[in-house]
């Protein structure tokens, strides 16, 4: 038995060292996380019907659906198809979508089919067409120039850059690190939101946004120290 005793043992330890850690199981281990991995099987399910003619991308609660075609008429069809799927997965999943916040647009560098607008219907419901739809704070334009994005950004970045103008000056107003930190914290934001997007414009967009910089930058010189 004297002799059994340490064998038992070193069974025992290597039984131990063999064990899974549970925190590292692939398997679901209660049946709230097993009805939760069935329920995403099924929502990748469902949303694969959506993307079976569309492709689609998905931030948050924001969910963007589009067709490349030469064809618009079939890009608008397979669309309008995406959209009753999307209405029987909404339905399903008891979520609300408001096609009245929705925008439909079309981007294209042939100028004929610039003019183009769709019929593209969700539950019944025309979605509006715009040459300019916006998505995730980003305005669009049929060629993706950005032209109508910098142009609003220069346009909200001016409002704010009177506040600078009204609390600097010389011999009253405030010092340069006040000024400074008043636009990085007020200004840059809104000039750099997006930038990866946008970047690609061309030169005489780009200086739109230097030229706000560079007044801001001017209004910080003349203030006092």
């Amino acid at each position: 038995m004297a002799d059994d005793a340490p064998k038992t043992k070193a069974g025992e330890d290597a039984q131990l060292e063999d064990d899974t850690d549970p925190f590292q199981t692939d398997e679901p281990s209660t049946e709230g996380q097993r009805r939760g991995k069935l329920r995403n099987g099924e929502l990748e399910l469902d949303l694969g019907l959506i993307t079976k003619n569309c492709d689609f991308a998905l931030y948050a609660d924001d969910i963007i659906i589009w067709s490349s075609k030469r064809d618009l008429k079939e890009a608008n069809k397979n669309v309008n198809k995406a959209m009753k799927e999307l209405q029987h997965f909404a339905e399903k999943m008891k979520l609300i979508i408001n096609p009245n916040k929705s925008e439909v647009g079309v981007f294209t560098i042939n100028n004929h089919l610039k003019k183009w607008t769709s019929n593209i219907k969700y539950d019944n419901n025309q979605i509006k067409f715009s040459r300019t739809p916006k998505y995730l704070g980003v305005t669009l334009d049929p060629s993706l120039t950005y032209g109508p994005h910098i142009n609003q950004t220069v346009l909200r970045a001016k409002k704010r850059l009177n506040i600078l103008k009204r609390i600097s000056g010389y011999e009253w107003g405030a010092d340069r690190d006040t000024l400074r930190q008043t636009y990085l914290a007020l200004i840059r934001p809104i000039l750099e939101y997006a930038q990866p997007v946008w970047q690609t414009a061309s030169k005489t967009n780009l200086n739109k946004i230097d030229q706000v910089q560079s007044s801001a930058a001017r209004i910080n010189q003349n203030c006092r120290d």
